[in-house]
């Protein structure tokens, strides 16, 4: 057999602790097969349970080998027949008890459970998929005498240890999935990859490993199924075509499950007959039990994994597969990816590396979210190596421009910066060497991420350096200090050390984040010219953590020695240790610097040790770290400076405080003697030196390497030690054992009065784990005794104040004894008492220390629903009382209301709300607040006007207050116009600024704080029901208001929250069009400024809504047919996109030309935006004619630098088409000096937007301009790569005629005829 992998397991006493306990961090791993299988067979009964694949059905074939064959008895749990195993057998093993048909499921538990009952010396062991315990809780919940054992998954550092041996490649393969670690922690499929790596040692890829999982998973079901004739492997091969398209299907829906009716839709609607092909050969059970698994009555794959690498394979499948892609995974109406696909696209690699490239661009096109985690996971399997070095230089053309148009940063160290770096060749350098005059702080960031990543490479050659260089000194001369901030990164990027040191000079005129940037960049590169650590030090003076971590990095011995010299002789070591701001400073390093230069002269080491003294006392931890016990020794065993070291230690933390922490490895022989020796020198008293010296003895008594030098002192404490050792071997005994068994004594004691009995049995009921222990019916008796003589009428209730009151001591046994019987699962022989109860039902909450949660249940429980006549006889009851009955508890007030249908005390809450009016007091807010609520809920009939009325008599107006949650009632319950305004009134004129951390300081977090800042808001949650045309709009007013917000850090936070819970209104309601309403807002928005925070968040909000949307798998199955039966245009990269639009452009032309739809306007009128509003329509209808779905037509696009190009078409992966319009009688046409200007900006507009065709499209309207200008104009555009000019006549209503389309490819001659 193979080897065998022994898996994570938990134990379980029941089936109770098996589902109700959520930790798996208390798991057992076992190193020893032997000792595992032993804590196997030591138990009784015993069920193991755990998902499919997880070792189940292998555990068991190890136990029966590891057991002598004549005391062993195994079977399948199908074939379970008691009568036929015998009486004599030690071990019965039942493997697969989740593969019994359901009809049969019961029966065949009850036989394995009469067989253990019957066979008292057998131990039976059996396997079963948890899902299935679940599902047949009742019945396993019968067997009381039944353990649990459930496999977990492996660790993944258990499985990196099973898979070192494997090649670096295979490692490497591995790694690159962030799922694969995931499945292989699967034992099933973990044996597989084994297995498959014997025959394969260097798979290729990733593909393989899935595929050998998919295989062999198949296999085995075949096995497991007996009625088939076919041939296995032919029919393995069909079942998993089938599985792909089941799979395919899914993810078109966004489906990890699906019901067994939708199963059956899939199967019966998909497109071929290789599904009839399977059945005709397996029945649909085998896809229900066998392949699919079942949890909670739904239908999944194994794991996530296997569909998504199934789906892959059957889009691999399809012959134009980024057209496909296009069609199922774009969501055409917001611009994102279906984020489910970018799961399933990395297995495409596998087998369609040459489609690779053209998905990828698609991604990049259509995924405006630059920041998804799967995307970055999508990156490790771009290859660029594969690539041609066209695809390189477009490829790193995309990706820059992606980043250069939105207002998103390249993240730190993200895989994209791999990929530019790889792609980047000497026809990427203009891409990075844009015009600096109107890049904004994130285009500078993203440059600057570029260029450093690019330079580590060593590709950047000297003419973009120096580009940068000279951008670099312009840009921090000028006053905006964000420019002057990234310029700093440039300078770094391009390792331009020289500029830097010169900006020293130039330090005191920035500000302090611009200063911080600076101390930053030219600490961390360990810059050592003295006017650059002048700043430092300056600067550090100023708190700058910045500045202090630039000093923390010095390395230079030298350099260390004078910069601490010139902060102590300055007298500014305490603001070295006080920082201003929340950036953590990294004090650490200080000790290590100490450490480099210690061995130094007298003056020197007493300025180090000054400075970490003071480092001691404000350190933040008890733990000393190895550095720090190494330099603690070496001062105390320097006699030049170690006794005043000692002296200046803190009062509040003398040398023993230190001494306690000190690790081991640094304590000897020499350090005990320096100590006794300093204390002996300061005259401490016996006690304090003892005290010393023990600490650190007691680390080290028993390191047997030590011993022998330390015998002087060992001998000299043995006495303490031995009184140690004594000490710690001690057991300790339960302090009120003996008590408790005392009050058991007395409750049998027939000379104790019945109410002393009663105190006693109140003090067992507060133990209720030794009641367990004993012999409880004794105790019953006495509680019985007390239900059956106890007098209500009699008790006596009193509130003192808000806090406190006095109850009878009847009162209070009451819910103690109901608690201890239902927790001992007798709460039917209290039923007889219910009314007792329901009297006391006002003071449940209020007595002992039991869980309110719990003994309301146990009430509830016993009490039931109460009649007419009880209710009433409750009532009176009630009344004739003339104590505080009713005031004590609130809280058990409105439960009888609630769950109790006590109407007749819905006035109480009306009390509560009035005593808060009346006294405004924190103390009865609560109460109000609870009573409120159940008003609103309609326990008390209130119009708007009462809650309007009790609105304004409430003065205060907190987030969490009364008067907010009565305007929010007033909203949500009435749709009140005037609550509405408010409240929109109230977060507009309420901003809470931007909470502001500084390190090691903490401070109360505020409601407000709370509210924008929690996982919980409740602002907005009243609105979220209402979706009046008035709360819409204000809505949308409040979102650019929050825009207006986000720019400035104090407000961001803020402007962060409103747009978030707008968005989730949004969302909420469902409603698409709003969603790209927001995304309009957003994007004008940062065509003014660009705001990344403001762009995530429309980003991820997009993003929810697109996964709260599933598709219907009828729908699925349709778009699955139509990906099969559509013949996709052959436009698969921009050359052909430019191909295409030479046809669109003539049937644009036949529009106008042959239906004149500009002939009833009159010439005057056709201006360009009336002919740019026509044209977007007419080009979106041509091609839809021409089979080209989902094109898109941006108008008026914003570029970087806020300038706008007329029109972008896109389509698919390919790169947009640019057309700038003009009418032929403008400036910029018949103007030789305007039309060289307008070239230039063309240029721009094509760079820009990257353009893989820029057309200049002339109309001319007949309102003059000289058509021979449109031939110049064609020359002078004929260099410009992938250019087109256009020259369009309109038939106006002055009954001009339209002329043929005047069209040239820049490139090819063309020839006119003259008219004659």
């Amino acid at each position: 057999m193979d080897r065998y992998i022994l898996p994570n397991i938990k134990q379980y006493k029941n089936i109770d602790d098996l589902f109700e306990s959520t930790d798996k961090s208390n798991t057992t791993r076992f190193t020893d097969k032997s000792s595992f299988l032993g804590t196997i067979i030591k138990t009784h009964h015993l069920c193991i349970v755990g998902e499919p694949g997880i070792g189940k059905s292998r555990l068991l074939k190890e136990l029966e080998s590891s057991l002598s064959s004549k005391d062993v008895v195994k079977c399948n749990a199908v074939d379970f027949i008691s009568k036929l195993i015998g009486t004599d057998v030690k071990y019965c093993i039942v493997d697969a008890l989740d593969e019994v048909e359901s009809n049969q499921f019961s029966r065949v538990f009850r036989e394995i459970k009469d067989f253990c009952e019957n066979n008292k010396n057998t131990n039976v062991v059996f396997s079963c998929r948890k899902h299935y315990v679940a599902s047949y809780a009742h019945i396993f919940s019968s067997f009381t005498d039944l353990s649990y054992i459930e496999l977990l998954r492996l660790e993944n550092e258990s499985v990196r240890d099973i898979l070192s041996s494997c090649s670096k490649q295979v490692i490497s393969n591995i790694e690159k999935s962030k799922k694969m670690l995931g499945l292989l922690s699967v034992p099933r499929y973990l044996e597989y990859f084994i297995e498959y790596q014997k025959e394969n040692v260097d798979c290729k890829n990733i593909g393989q490993i899935f595929e050998q999982f998919v295989e062999k998973n198949i296999l085995n079901a075949i096995e497991k199924y007996d009625n088939t004739q076919c041939d296995k492997n032919n029919l393995a091969i069909l079942i998993q075509r089938v599985l792909e398209k089941i799979a395919f299907v899914m993810e078109i829906g966004r489906l990890d499950s699906i019901t067994k009716d939708e199963l059956y839709t899939i199967l019966d609607g998909i497109s071929g007959n290789m599904t009839q092909m399977v059945l005709s050969n397996l029945s649909l059970l085998f896809f229900e039990n066998r392949i699919l698994k079942e949890v909670n009555d739904v239908l999944m794959f194994p794991d996530t994994e296997i569909q998504e690498y199934l789906a892959a394979k059957e889009l691999c499948r399809q012959d134009n597969i980024e057209s496909v892609l296009y069609e199922i995974a774009v969501s055409h109406d917001v611009k994102h990816i279906y984020s489910n696909w970018l799961d399933v696209i990395p297995h495409v690699s596998y087998t369609r590396s040459s489609s690779f490239f053209n998905i990828f661009k698609l991604i990049l096109s259509y995924e405006s979210n630059l920041e998804l985690d799967s995307l970055d996971a999508l990156l490790r399997y771009v290859d660029p190596t594969i690539l041609f070095i066209e695809q390189k230089t477009e490829l790193f053309k995309i990706i820059c421009n992606n980043y250069f148009n939105r207002p998103v940063y390249i993240r730190w160290r993200s895989p994209i910066l791999s990929i530019l770096q790889q792609c980047y060749s000497a026809g990427c350098c203009q891409v990075i060497m844009p015009k600096t005059e109107h890049l904004n702080k994130i285009q500078l960031s993203n440059i600057s991420a570029i260029l450093e990543v690019l330079n580590e490479g060593n590709c950047l050659s000297a003419e973009v350096i120096s580009y940068w260089a000279k951008a670099a000194n312009k840009l921090v001369e000028n006053q905006d200090s964000e420019k002057q901030y990234f310029s700093l990164s440039i300078f770094e990027a391009i390792k331009d050390f020289g500029d830097l040191i010169r900006l020293a000079d130039k330090f005191d005129t920035f500000n302090s984040k611009v200063k911080g940037k600076y101390c930053d960049i030219t600490g961390y590169n360990e810059f050592t010219d003295k006017n650059v650590i002048q700043c430092w030090i300056s600067d550090c003076y100023q708190k700058n953590p910045h500045a202090i971590n630039a000093i923390l990095c010095i390395k230079n011995p030298e350099i260390i020695i004078t910069t601490y010299k010139q902060i102590v002789n300055d007298n500014q070591i305490e603001k070295f240790f006080d920082p201003e701001g929340d950036l953590s400073v990294h004090y650490f390093l200080l000790v290590k610097q100490i450490l480099a230069v210690f061995n130094n002269n007298k003056e020197t080491k007493n300025d180090l040790i000054k400075l970490f003294i003071v480092y001691l006392k404000t350190r933040h931890y008890h733990k000393i770290s190895g550095d720090e016990s190494r330099l603690f020794k070496q001062i105390i065993q320097d006699d030049s400076v170690s006794l005043g070291f000692v002296q200046s230690l803190d009062q509040n933390r003398e040398l023993w405080y230190y001494l306690k922490s000190i690790e081991p490895e640094y304590i000897d022989y020499d350090l005990i003697c320096a100590i006794e020796n300093i204390l002996v020198k300061l005259c401490k008293d016996n006690y304090g030196i003892d005290r010393c010296l023990l600490t650190l003895l007691s680390k080290i008594r028993h390191d047997q390497e030590k011993q022998l030098s330390l015998s002087k002192y060992l001998a000299r404490y043995s006495d303490v030690f031995k009184r140690w050792d004594k000490s710690e071997g001690e057991e300790n005994t339960p302090n009120n054992d003996k008590e408790l068994e005392e009050a058991y004594n007395y409750l049998v004691d027939q000379n104790i009065k019945s109410k002393d009995k009663y105190y006693w049995a109140l003090f067992l009921c507060e133990n209720i784990d030794y009641l367990k222990s004993i012999d409880y019916d004794k105790v019953f008796t006495v509680i019985f005794d007390f239900f059956n003589n106890v007098d209500l009428d009699k008790t006596k209730t009193k509130k003192e104040d808000q806090h406190s009151y006095n109850l009878s001591w009847d009162l209070i046994y009451i819910p103690h004894f109901v608690n201890a019987v239902c927790e001992l699962g007798q709460e039917e022989k209290l039923m007889q008492y219910r009314m007792i109860l329901a009297k006391t039902l006002p003071l449940t909450r209020r007595v002992g220390n039991i869980d309110s949660h719990t003994i309301c249940s146990f009430y509830k429980k016993i009490i039931g629903k109460l009649s007419t006549e009880e209710n009433a006889i409750l009532s009176d009851w009630w009344k004739s009382r003339n104590d505080d009955f009713l005031r004590i508890s609130p809280d058990d007030i409105m439960e009888c209301i609630t769950e109790y249908g006590m109407d007749f005390l819905s006035y109480k809450l009306e009390e509560y709300v009035n005593t808060f009016i009346a006294e405004q007091s924190q103390e009865n807010a609560y109460v109000a607040s609870k009573a409120l609520e159940l008003i609103a809920k309609g326990y008390v009939k209130w119009s708007v006007e009462d809650y309007r009325k009790l609105f304004d008599s409430i003065e205060k107006c907190g987030i969490k207050g009364m008067k907010m949650q009565c305007n929010a009632i007033m909203i949500e319950n009435f749709h009140d116009e005037k609550a509405i305004s408010w409240r929109f009134s109230y977060l507009k004129n309420n901003i809470v600024p931007t909470r502001q951390f500084e390190s090691h300081h903490v401070r109360l977090v505020s409601d407000e704080e709370q509210e924008i800042s929690g996982t919980n808001p409740r602002m907005f949650r009243c609105f979220m029901s209402v979706q009046e045309e008035s709360v819409i709009q204000n809505m949308l007013e409040l979102f650019e208001f929050g825009l207006s917000l986000s720019p400035r850090i104090v407000t961001r936070e803020y402007s962060s929250y409103l747009m978030s819970q707008i968005y989730m209104y949004f969302i909420n309601m469902k409603k698409l069009n709003y969603i790209q309403k927001l995304r309009i807002l957003v994007e004008k928005h940062c065509e003014g400024v660009a705001d990344n925070n403001a762009y995530n968040i429309m980003n991820h909000y997009e993003l929810v809504f697109l996964n709260s949307e599933r598709g219907s798998i009828d729908a699925s199955v349709k778009k699955y047919n139509a990906c099969i039966a559509n013949a996709y245009l052959p436009i698969r990269n921009d050359a052909d996109f430019r191909n295409y639009f030479t046809t669109i452009a003539l049937e644009v032309q036949k529009e106008i030309q042959d239906q004149g739809i500009y002939s009833l306007v009159n010439s005057q009128a056709l201006s360009e935006d009336f002919i740019q509003r026509e044209l977007k329509n007419t080009i979106i209808n041509k091609c839809s004619q021409l089979g080209l779905t989902n094109v898109r037509v941006d108008r008026e696009v914003a570029l970087q630098d806020n300038k706008r190009t007329d029109f972008l078409i896109w389509y698919g992966m390919c790169n947009p088409i640019m057309i700038e319009l003009k009418l032929l009688h403008n400036k910029e046409i018949q103007r030789t000096k305007e039309r060289h200007a307008y070239k230039m900006k063309f240029e721009q507009y094509s760079k820009a937007t990257n353009a893989c065709l820029s057309v200049f499209w002339v109309f001319d309207v007949g309102r003059g301009g000289n058509q021979n200008v449109f031939e110049d104009l064609k020359a002078e555009y004929l260099g410009l790569p992938y250019t087109t000019c256009l020259l369009t006549k309109c038939k106006c209503s002055s009954g001009r005629d339209t002329g043929a389309i005047v069209k040239k490819q820049i490139g090819k001659r063309t020839t006119r005829k003259k008219r004659k």
